[in-house]
């Protein structure tokens, strides 16, 4: 395997390889190898954690063997790696006819607004404004383009169709995208993005299909605007913790 440089938030790579050394398996020994292969293989484009990445392979699985109907969706995509995930669970279960779709600005993270903070309370605002000034550049979070994207994609080399959707999910979504849908991935780090996905794709879930919040955990904005929406719509839902920022749920 390739050794590559990578950096957070500016569309390069993170900084290592992950999940490669027998130490970093020591609490998942009941693994099987098509699943620690599918993890290393992927873990260089992606910022997600290992928990969440098994996790994900899991719900993949589920899908296919319980015969969720739908495509699966991704909408905050970086650099792609979790829909290298789940196109190399796909391959390993033979499956070809599940489209895959890629929702980003494929520029960056837009701008929050005035009152979304990180964890500690500061302002996203003001870090989006000094990061994309010092990079020159409208926005360096999460800045993967397109181009860069689909070059990752390539590297798995799954037969079925990929979508790559680029603009403001506000722009593109629902008129670009499945009728139904079996898994949706949300990691768009903001509450107004994050929302809208759920207004107009939440719906199409099947039952039984699952849904990801990536930055739950992350950002206090996004963890209000999922439990309001719930809360609001009398959803029914199981929602449960995979680590210490993303959530599952399975539409029920």
């Amino acid at each position: 395997m390739e050794t590559v440089d990578r950096k957070y938030k500016n569309g390069n790579f993170i900084s290592s390889l992950r999940y490669h050394t027998v130490e970093e398996w020591e609490n998942y020994r009941d693994i099987p190898d098509w699943k620690r292969e599918t993890l290393v293989t992927c873990a260089p484009y992606t910022a997600t954690h290992q928990e969440a990445m098994l996790q994900l392979i899991a719900n993949v699985e589920h899908v296919i063997k319980s015969n969720i109907p739908g495509d699966f969706v991704e909408t905050g995509v970086f650099m792609g790696g979790s829909c290298m995930i789940i196109a190399e669970v796909l391959k390993h279960f033979g499956v070809n006819d599940r489209a895959i779709w890629m929702y980003d600005t494929y520029e960056g993270v837009p701008q929050p607004n005035d009152i979304e903070t990180d964890p500690e309370g500061k302002l996203l605002n003001k870090w989006w404004k000094e990061n994309a000034q010092l990079e020159g550049q409208a926005s360096s979070w999460c800045n993967a383009s397109l181009s860069t994207v689909k070059e990752h994609m390539k590297k798995v080399n799954y037969s079925g169709d990929v979508h790559f959707v680029k603009g403001l999910v506000e722009d593109t979504i629902p008129h670009q995208g499945p009728d139904t849908i079996a898994l949706l991935r949300i990691d768009v780090d903001l509450e107004y993005p994050t929302r809208h996905v759920l207004d107009h794709f939440y719906p199409r879930l099947s039952v039984g299909g699952h849904i990801i919040f990536d930055d739950y955990g992350m950002f206090p904005s996004v963890q209000h605007t999922v439990d309001h929406y719930f809360y609001h719509n009398k959803s029914k839902i199981y929602l449960d913790r995979v680590d210490s920022t993303v959530v599952h749920g399975i539409k029920v």
